[in-house]
């Protein structure tokens, strides 16, 4: 068993900065709330939806409130999944170049199909509000 440890600890890279910005100290509420490339990939997705930017976060709750404020009533429950799937999305594509050593995709890809992604947002936001 300490032969199976030893030889998965080799092949890991120990890195004190984020795997998706290299520019501060990896932490959650920094890869959720704070790191610049999570901020452009919400930018690109609420600019799909005609939202803006909320400013930055401290935290992850912070994070998450201030998007969950760019919405009234039902829809924040569209926003609350949104807020899941970009988590998500943003923790596999740092698992993929921690452990992959491979970039799965960039902020920009996140409305690539922009079209169809704004018409499946807008259908969550829509099924919030009925």
């Amino acid at each position: 068993m300490e032969q199976v440890i030893a030889v998965v600890n080799c092949c890991l890279e120990a890195r004190e900065f984020c795997f998706l910005c290299d520019q501060e100290p990896e932490s959650i509420d920094h890869i959720i709330a704070k790191c610049p490339f999570t901020r452009e990939v919400w930018f690109y997705i609420l600019q799909a939806i005609g939202k803006q930017l909320p400013q930055g976060a401290p935290s992850t709750i912070s994070w998450w409130r201030r998007l969950r404020a760019l919405s009234d009533g039902e829809q924040q429950k569209g926003m609350d999944s949104l807020f899941a799937l970009v988590s998500w999305q943003t923790w596999k594509e740092r698992n993929a170049r921690c452990f992959r050593l491979s970039e799965a995709w960039k902020p920009e890809s996140a409305t690539s199909c922009k079209s169809s992604r704004r018409k499946q947002i807008d259908g969550w936001m829509q099924e919030q509000e009925d």
